[in-house]
């Protein structure tokens, strides 16, 4: 130690001899390591092709298939080194079919999928322990329909301010494509959830069609959601007393014989609101049951963009006489 120590302190001629020396050790001790016997774990991207355009794959096969190697140092040592491998491709038109008419079988087996990746490898390495002893494919004829967009919405409007029309989608349907047992049962699809508060102003807004099968998809992918808002007014007018559950042998007259609605509706709808839009009605059956001086009005908009605020009066009195 003492004398490589004073090599080191004041190098010469011995001390060149001394480091080529240890170069060359280190150089055989590593050219023996890597000529000996190692295994590496490793995964390789799978592609799946072969399948015609009118079917699809149903189920999720693997998309990477891991497994061990084994091999001299030197081999491994380029594969280690690898980020990401290329993709191996199964054509599935080269396997035979199982099944009945309605869902193909394909089974890839393991000895096909060995092979695949020795293509990608080489033959100077061996592979074991595979992670799928095969593959199965399960295929279905593609099927298209064409079904309406349901809008998944939940809107609050300020209150000065109230829907002109219910919401809207353009278009209001779209075509559904994918696995023919999937497409034929669906009746509808929804939009993505769309949430807005204190609404002042129309929204035009474009929302994707959602769906709870990745095999699904649909044209167009979107569609333009549009909800018209407009301001609030208010108005009044008279409405005629209805009797109703009255037998046909009595007749009903109620003190006074209309009430004044007050309702407010919005703006484009202001013009078109008369009488007729309302139901004003007391119930011979509250007579029977109770026999009240005065019957309640009740009172009920029958367009849902006109709201009833109050109406005057609330209860009638009321003259029951034989036909």
């Amino acid at each position: 130690m003492n004398r490589i120590k004073a090599l080191i302190k004041k190098p010469g001629k011995r001390f060149y001899v001394f480091l080529v020396c240890l170069l060359i050790a280190t150089f055989f001790w590593v050219l023996n390591a890597l000529t000996k016997e190692y295994s590496l774990t490793i995964s390789v991207p799978v592609e799946y092709a072969g399948v015609s355009s009118e079917k699809v794959i149903v189920n999720t096969p693997p998309k990477a298939v891991s497994f061990r190697v084994r091999g001299e140092g030197f081999n491994l040592l380029g594969v280690s080194k690898k980020d990401e491998f290329e993709p191996v491709t199964v054509d599935l038109s080269n396997y035979s079919t199982f099944g009945d008419d309605e869902v193909e079988r394909k089974v890839v087996d393991a000895g096909s999928i060995r092979n695949l990746v020795n293509d990608e490898l080489g033959d100077y390495l061996d592979i074991d322990q595979l992670s799928a002893d095969s593959i199965q494919i399960l295929i279905e004829e593609r099927m298209s329909k064409k079904v309406p967009v349901e809008l998944d919405l939940n809107i609050q409007v300020n209150d000065q301010y109230t829907l002109q029309s219910e919401p809207f989608s353009t278009p209001d349907s779209v075509v559904a494509k994918g696995p023919k047992s999937e497409v034929k049962v669906l009746k509808s699809v929804f939009t993505k959830r769309l949430e807005l508060e204190d609404l002042e102003t129309t929204v035009n807004e474009a929302l994707p069609i959602v769906s709870a099968s990745s095999k699904m998809n649909f044209e167009p992918e979107n569609v333009k959601v549009t909800v018209l808002v407009e301001q609030l007014t208010q108005g009044s007018t008279k409405v005629k007393i209805e009797t109703i559950n009255l037998p046909d042998s009595l007749t009903l007259s109620t003190y006074p014989r209309v009430v004044t609605v007050n309702f407010k509706t919005g703006l484009s709808h202001f013009d078109s609101v008369d009488d007729n839009q309302f139901t004003a009605q007391v119930d011979y059956r509250s007579v029977l049951k109770d026999h009240p001086p005065k019957l309640y009005v009740n009172v009920v908009s029958k367009d849902d963009f006109v709201k009833v605020i109050n109406y005057s009066p609330e209860n009638v009195e009321y003259i029951i006489r034989s036909r």
